[in-house]
C-alpha cells in the first residue's frame, strides 16, 4: 500500500488537490452562498476607528 503511494503521488497528489479545488469553486459559485455573504456586508465592526488621509 506505501509502495503504491510513493510510487504514484505526483498523480494522487494532483487528483486531490483538483477534486478540493472543484469542490470549493461549486462552493462559492452557488447562489447560496453568495445571499449570504451579501447579509454580511452591513454588519458593523466593534470599537472601529477611521483616520482620513489626505492626499497631497
Amino acid at each position: 500500500m506505501i509502495g503504491f503511494i510513493s510510487d504514484n503521488a505526483g498523480v494522487l497528489g494532483l487528483i486531490i488537490f483538483f477534486s478540493i479545488f472543484s469542490i470549493v469553486v461549486i462552493w462559492l459559485f452557488n447562489p447560496n452562498f453568495k445571499k449570504k455573504i451579501e447579509s454580511h456586508k452591513f454588519i458593523p465592526i466593534k470599537n472601529e476607528k477611521v483616520i482620513y488621509v489626505r492626499k497631497k
